[in-house]
């Protein structure tokens, strides 16, 4: 249950960029849905939010899958929900706001984590993350719980949402070599 992926990320990111994200995002949840993944506002019910602030979406509280959503063999195991897609939010905005002093590391960077628990909407999380990382380039990191082989999914997501095929972080290429 808890399956997570991490951002590294300035206070502020840059305006342009992040409306640009924000539309691959768009697209992206656009492109999940017609695929059958469920998803919703941040509270799992309602509808994502993608504007030139703020990314928020989740799985849909009250998805009505009976058991996995689609298998994931690379994990071994499924992507499933049990009935209730969601789980935390994929929250990315533009100025983030820290709960606390512990969210920043010793390089002034601060740090989110995304626990989907490998439901199905974490597909489009990965894919997100994916062009986050393409568009913003080191000034983010991503990490993850998961290898390189989980991010499959999302990969071909954001190549067909977005017309881009974007490199997995290097967090992951290292892990995935070891």
């Amino acid at each position: 249950m808890g399956y997570a992926h991490s951002l590294s990320r300035p206070l502020r990111l840059d305006a342009d960029l992040f409306a640009q994200w924000s539309a691959d995002c768009q697209w992206i949840v656009a492109y999940a849905r017609t695929l059958g993944v469920k998803l919703a506002g941040p509270d799992g019910s309602g509808r994502p939010v993608t504007s030139m602030t703020q990314v928020l979406f989740n799985g849909r509280e009250r998805c009505r899958h009976q058991r996995a959503q689609r298998p994931d063999p690379a994990a071994n195991r499924p992507r499933w929900c049990g009935g209730r897609c969601a789980h935390d939010s994929f929250s990315v905005e533009l100025e983030y706001d820290p709960y606390s002093l512990w969210e920043r590391s010793r390089d002034g960077s601060y740090l989110d984590r995304f626990t989907t628990a490998h439901k199905p909407y974490d597909v489009a999380v990965t894919a997100c993350l994916l062009m986050l990382s393409h568009r913003f380039g080191p000034t983010i990191s991503v990490t993850s719980d998961g290898g390189a082989s989980q991010w499959h999914d999302g990969r071909h997501l954001a190549l067909l949402a977005c017309g881009v095929f974007p490199p997995l972080p290097r967090s992951l290429t290292r892990s995935s070599a070891a």
